[in-house]
């Protein structure tokens, strides 16, 4: 027996198959008729591509998901339940944070606007700030509770009490 082969014999034995503790959403059932096929998901489940997470850095068991339904799901991991869906959005929900100094506000960001919300106040609309272009990435000021960074053809920060881009950045050259 070589070397390798009885070092994955060995880790095989040592290691325990890795298996999620938590299944949030997902599907439920898939039927086909011909060459037609139907899915079924499970409660409160994202329809399509999950492109985005973030977990709430005070609430330990809040987990944000933004998806290509055009949704935005916060869950509670430990019950495995949705306790809000944003359905604020026209197109896919590609970046999410939370807020490290106000952990029940999340940032979000889509194929048009990013939206900014209270999930204390899930009825509300949230406020909107349009980049005109699509969100690639987002992040919140580590030094500023009002602050967050845009990421898309051009880079903005955004000052959420005032509602205004404080600068932009042009981070390449188009030709």
């Amino acid at each position: 027996m070589d070397f390798a082969k009885l070092c994955v014999d060995l880790l095989s034995k040592l290691i325990d198959e890795v298996q999620p503790s938590v299944i949030l959403g997902g599907i439920a059932d898939i039927k086909r008729k011909g060459k037609k096929k139907s899915i079924k998901y499970k409660k409160d489940s994202h329809k399509d591509a999950i492109l985005g997470l973030s977990w709430n850095k005070e609430y330990r068991n809040i987990l944000a998901r933004a998806s290509a339904d055009h949704t935005v799901k916060v869950w509670d991991v430990t019950t495995e339940a949705c306790n809000l869906t944003m359905i604020d959005y026209t197109d896919k929900v590609q970046a999410i944070a939370w807020n490290p100094f106000a952990p029940q506000i999340l940032l979000s960001g889509s194929f048009d606007p990013v939206c900014l919300k209270d999930g204390r106040k899930p009825s509300h609309n949230g406020f909107k700030f349009s980049v005109g272009a699509d969100v690639e990435s987002l992040a919140w000021d580590p030094h500023s509770e009002h602050s967050f960074v845009v990421s898309a053809r051009i880079m903005f920060v955004i000052n959420s009490i005032c509602v205004e881009a404080l600068f932009a950045l042009v981070c390449y050259r188009i030709i």
